[in-house]
């Protein structure tokens, strides 16, 4: 690239962008990769479709809701710092059209990829984008050193409405959970240069800090779910505690333990006992233990571990390699029982955290409530400040009312003494007139007397 050429890429290089679009997720599953003893650290410089087809051939992708299939990918970028976020359609009990958010935040990921038109299930991808037409398929390929966020309600247990839902709630757990996933999205989403922005953002060291703590503004979980805000969702295995952090609607320490578990089991699935063990009777004074070679017997741990009476998933094992009774009546009992017992714990936890968010949510209710109450005794003083007012006005108007009375009865007054008043001026012009006339004879008379006077000298 020529010296000009470099000159113009860098003026167009963006300081920030946000796109959004529709996207499908492929992720290996977390369980899975644990099998195949495969770890997610060392897939730094490994492309995402080479794990999957050397391990995985068939990755798992997110399920959607047949009622809504849109998943959505919101990326924002700011001063070579990133953020993504995808928006998933559910149907709760409680909720009967919501979203759950799964948050990508920049210092998760260890590395990110992407490619075009290089996908071996494109045409998949394109049938699950709803655009056969969207002219390609854009995959970002994400490996991460930490999990993603998976944000739900803070106020609402996971309880899925129909089984359509309960298996996308369990596909995203597994994605929660996952440290090396995909994003296909159309080539309309992102530009070439986008792509190349996002890629050094993760790839640099030079992280801005502003930068990241405005993108994780984003994260902020308070304004979610109209305003009853959301939190971390944390998996039953996770033995971590959870911190005030993790939850937008409540500051209690144990707030985030999981909202979306399985309940208590019920009878029937409990494992059976086999004809062979009812024949040892209901008092058995010995058993040979399959955990002891003594034949002393198996007890659980207290320091941990699976007893000899589970098998590697914690369920009752019945036989041993050959077939035969490894227990007796009692060791099966115990085991059903201690079962019983984990998932009536389980569910305890569950109400427990159930019990802690309403208390949570009653103080959240009762500020509102004492908030309401000042803002009443305020506009009830305001009530009583306007009301004094009205009563001054009251009474200056009652004033005014007594003085316009007295000078209506005073212009009465005055009309009643017009006809006097003009009789009064009729009669002076009268004797006025007189008067004038009287004082004008007698000049004339003294002037003709003067001048008959003179005309005799």
């Amino acid at each position: 690239m020529s010296t000009s050429d470099a000159d113009a890429s860098a003026h167009e290089i963006e300081s920030s962008f946000e796109v959004r679009g529709p996207v499908v997720v492929a992720f290996v599953n977390p369980s899975a990769a644990q099998d195949d003893n495969q770890d997610a650290h060392d897939a730094h410089d490994k492309n995402l479709n080479d794990t999957l087809d050397e391990s995985h051939p068939h990755p798992q992708y997110i399920e959607t809701d047949p009622a809504n299939k849109q998943v959505l990918l919101e990326a924002h970028y700011l001063d070579r710092s990133a953020f993504f976020k995808l928006r998933i359609p559910v149907r709760l009990k409680r909720l009967d059209n919501t979203f759950l958010y799964f948050h990508v935040p920049l210092h998760h990921v260890s590395s990110l990829a992407w490619a075009t038109d290089d996908s071996a299930d494109v045409r998949l991808v394109q049938s699950k984008l709803n655009s056969s037409g969207c002219g390609g398929v854009t995959r970002l390929d994400f490996c991460l050193h930490t999990p993603g966020h998976l944000i739900v309600p803070a106020q609402d247990f996971l309880e899925p409405k129909k089984p359509a839902t309960a298996r996308v709630l369990d596909s995203l757990t597994s994605l929660a959970a996952a440290l090396i996933f995909s994003f296909y999205v159309p080539h309309t989403i992102f530009s070439k240069s986008r792509l190349q922005l996002l890629e050094a953002a993760i790839s640099s060291l030079s992280t801005q800090p502003q930068a990241t703590a405005n993108l994780e503004d984003l994260q902020d979980l308070r304004s979610l779910y109209n305003g009853k805000g959301g939190k971390r969702w944390i998996s039953i295995d996770d033995d971590t505690a959870s911190t005030a952090s993790d939850s937008a609607a409540s500051t209690v320490a144990v707030d985030t333990p999981p909202g979306y578990g399985p309940p208590p089991p019920q009878y029937d699935e409990i494992a059976p006992i086999t004809p062979d063990q009812k024949r040892h009777g209901k008092r058995p004074r010995h058993r040979v233990s399959s955990g002891s070679s003594d034949g002393s017997p198996a007890r659980p741990s207290k320091r941990g571990g699976v007893p000899a009476y589970l098998d590697e998933k914690g369920a009752p094992a019945y036989s041993d390699e050959k077939g035969e009774p490894s227990r007796t009546i009692s060791e099966t009992l115990f085991a059903q029982m201690e079962m019983l017992v984990r998932g009536q714990h389980q569910y305890i936890q569950q109400q427990q955290t159930h019990i802690l968010q309403q208390q949570e949510h009653i103080k959240q209710q009762d500020v509102d409530i004492k908030r309401l109450l000042a803002t009443t005794a305020y506009l009830e003083q305001q009530v009583a400040v306007m009301q004094e007012r009205l009563d001054e006005a009251g009474t200056k108007v009652e004033c005014l009312d007594a003085g316009v009375l007295e000078l209506g009865q005073d212009l009465d007054e005055v009309k009643c003494s017009i006809p006097d008043t003009e009789e009064m001026v009729q009669d002076l012009g009268d004797k006025i007139e007189r008067e004038v006339r009287e004082q004008v004879e007698q000049r004339l008379h003294d002037v003709f007397h003067r001048i008959g006077n003179v005309l005799t000298d």
